[in-house]
């Protein structure tokens, strides 16, 4: 009877702080979006929410059988649209090349296709857009958790089953989200990879040759783009306007992040209030997807960042109760992986929007603006607590364990 409050109480309070980051980023995005918008972005959003609790509450019922079974499926299924994306993108450049003409010219004649910033990253299915490589992340854990879950130590510490073949999956979802020019997205699922394999016990030295060549090909993708080098630049230079020696233009354009970082300034321990920012909207770009702790630390303060950190690190903790519960490899590893994705992610966003890590285009879970990264958070979430509840109906079907 104990464990199975326990378990109730952890899966409660796990829902709990999900929500309270979902309503702390309803707030962000009215007071950033409300004067300029007409509150489009923030009824936009609450549909979104309504809809990832559904998917969630519907994956947390399903039966843990028929995941396992589709796992490999589901992954492919979020491959075809990315693979569609690449070899549009792809396509593009190269007609662009060629012809002379504009991107988003040639993307009017394929279909589905939304090219924006030199890449096709979205699908556009009337008025709604998605994002697949939001989805890769979901899929992967799903099926490297599953893979795992179903294997023995010694398979698992061999060099086929346990290393070669789920790592020619991952990187070929890798390597999909990298040649439709992110990144960002790419590093995030080489974390989750390596997580898992590392939870899973795949042997040390795979992990570090395979680490080595992710870092490597990260150095690679950076040096060998123009817009990646230049976000470095900006980087490195994050405090001033650098002039060219040769053609006395600025080196480094900073603008989002200097008033993303006075922004947090002028915020001060308890911040201006809600709505009554006064560098966001057109001061700072994108402010309310990747930017949108900017506007919490302005009108909350030092102590609204603080507290956004502390209910993704309750979401990672109440993630690793819940794989702790759990009586399977399988619900341990894709827990974890969860807890750790969203935990990674956050602190990512975070060291963005304060000026310690590069400009890229990681949103922070549950709480920006997006209704791809929304659903397929909240699809993760719907694994944690599908885990969670296999647990407590195995322990009340089990009571003398």
């Amino acid at each position: 009877m104990k464990k199975l409050l326990e378990i109730r109480v952890t899966s409660t309070l796990f829902s709990l702080n999900v929500l309270l980051l979902l309503l702390g980023g309803i707030l962000a995005i009215y007071s950033t979006t409300y004067a300029t918008s007409d509150n489009d972005y923030l009824y936009r959003q609450i549909a979104w929410i309504v809809l990832g609790w559904i998917a969630a509450a519907v994956l947390s019922y399903m039966p843990s059988s028929f995941l396992s079974k589709h796992a490999k499926h589901i992954l492919i299924l979020v491959l075809i649209p990315l693979a569609y994306l690449t070899f549009a993108s792809l396509g593009i450049s190269l007609i662009a090349k060629i012809t002379g003409m504009r991107g988003t010219a040639i993307a009017r004649y394929i279909p589905l296709v939304v090219y924006s910033k030199g890449a096709a990253r979205w699908l556009r299915f009337g008025p709604m857009t998605i994002q697949p490589s939001e989805f890769g992340k979901f899929a992967i854990i799903l099926f490297l958790g599953t893979y795992y879950g179903m294997r023995d130590t010694m398979k698992i510490e061999s060099l086929k089953e346990g290393f070669f073949i789920p790592l020619c999956y991952a990187a070929i979802l890798m390597a999909l989200i990298f040649l439709g020019k992110s990144l960002s997205n790419t590093i995030i699922t080489g974390v989750i990879v390596f997580t898992i394999m590392f939870l899973a016990g795949v042997r040390a030295k795979f992990l570090f040759y395979s680490a080595l060549i992710g870092v490597v090909l990260v150095v690679l993708g950076i040096s060998l783009s123009p817009y990646r080098r230049q976000r470095i630049v900006n980087y490195i230079y994050k405090n001033e306007q650098v002039k060219s020696s040769t053609t006395g233009e600025a080196k480094a354009d900073n603008h989002q992040l200097l008033r993303s970082i006075c922004a947090l300034g002028s915020g001060g321990l308890n911040g201006m209030g809600l709505g009554k920012g006064r560098l966001k909207n057109s001061r700072i770009p994108e402010s309310q997807t990747d930017f949108i702790f900017a506007v919490i630390g302005e009108e909350f303060g030092f102590l609204g960042i603080l507290t956004g950190l502390a209910l993704y690190l309750g979401f990672a903790v109440l993630a690793f109760k819940i794989a702790q519960q759990c009586n399977n490899r399988q619900g341990v590893l894709i827990a974890m992986a969860v807890g750790i994705y969203i935990l990674f992610q956050a602190l990512y966003n975070l060291c963005v929007v304060c000026g310690l890590g590069p400009t890229t285009g990681v949103t922070a879970p549950l709480v920006s603006y997006g209704g791809s990264s929304i659903i397929s958070v909240m699809l993760c979430v719907g694994l944690v607590l599908n885990i969670s509840k296999a647990n407590y109906d195995y322990i009340r079907e089990n009571p003398t364990e």
